[in-house]
């Protein structure tokens, strides 16, 4: 931020007109829902501003649903999109700044390519943790003692799917190399452990309700996003400097 009475610059003006131009039809939008469901009589403006609030949250939760699920669709591009979807979430959603597309867009080409190469690691030792359990498990129903070694690989699996999450949250939170950004993630995994199984639980609801109403995976991901944010961020705020703090910095630029 430039110091009081310090000229801008005409990127910074066209920045400023651009949110007082998304402002005036915010606004006008109001006006025209109000008038439409009051019927023209005098309503409650607070109630109703609130309302707007409300529907403009779901609204681009429902977006950046869609958004994220299509990114996902090659498969290879998950570990992007769960970067992306994170940061969006974190900026849009939660702080109410910028517009959801182009932030989006932005995350997912600035990390794609340290997203990418993470999920492929961690796709590799979950497809491996896989199928020790699938054997193991083969084993154990044959009446084996040493297939009980499933239940140890299970949760070597869920272990890994906390780094996982983690990881993509750290990608969008900080600048780091490949190395630095897994090994800082999974020793936060470990070290957080009251907030990582919390991060687990929401997790597992949200497959448990998928699973059981699967049209539910059009929101879902977005929902787990929220809770996953409240989580993580009282995770992160501890690594961020305190001046950045108070300056706000703490917020994605």
């Amino acid at each position: 931020q430039k110091p009081f009475g310090q000229d801008r610059t005409a990127a910074e003006r066209n920045c400023v007109a651009d949110a007082t131009r998304r402002r005036r039809r915010i606004l006008q939008a109001g006006f025209f829902l109000r008038n439409f469901f009051s019927g023209g009589k005098a309503v409650n403006t607070e109630h109703d501003n609130t309302l707007l609030s409300i529907l403009g949250k779901i609204t681009d939760s429902l977006l950046l649903c869609l958004l994220y699920l299509l990114s996902c669709l090659p498969v290879i591009t998950i570990g992007a999109a769960t970067t992306a979807l994170y940061y969006t979430t974190h900026k849009v959603l939660r702080c109410d700044r910028s517009y959801l597309w182009k932030e989006y867009k932005r995350a997912w080409k600035e990390n794609f390519k340290q997203a990418t190469i993470c999920w492929l690691i961690f796709a590799g030792i979950g497809a491996l943790l896989g199928f020790d359990i699938y054997v193991m498990y083969g084993i154990f129903r044959a009446g084996s003692p040493y297939g009980s070694a499933y239940v140890f690989f299970a949760v070597l699996l869920l272990a890994e799917i906390l780094w996982m999450v983690y990881t993509f949250a750290y990608i969008a939170r900080f600048q780091n190399s490949t190395k630095e950004v897994l090994r800082n993630s999974a020793i936060m995994t470990v070290i957080h452990i009251p907030k990582s199984l919390a991060l687990l639980a929401v997790l597992g609801v949200g497959a448990f309700l998928v699973w059981l109403i699967p049209p539910l995976f059009l929101i879902i991901p977005v929902l787990c996003a929220w809770f996953a944010e409240v989580i993580l961020e009282s995770v992160f705020v501890n690594y961020i400097k305190e001046e950045d703090r108070e300056d706000g910095k703490e917020d994605f630029s």
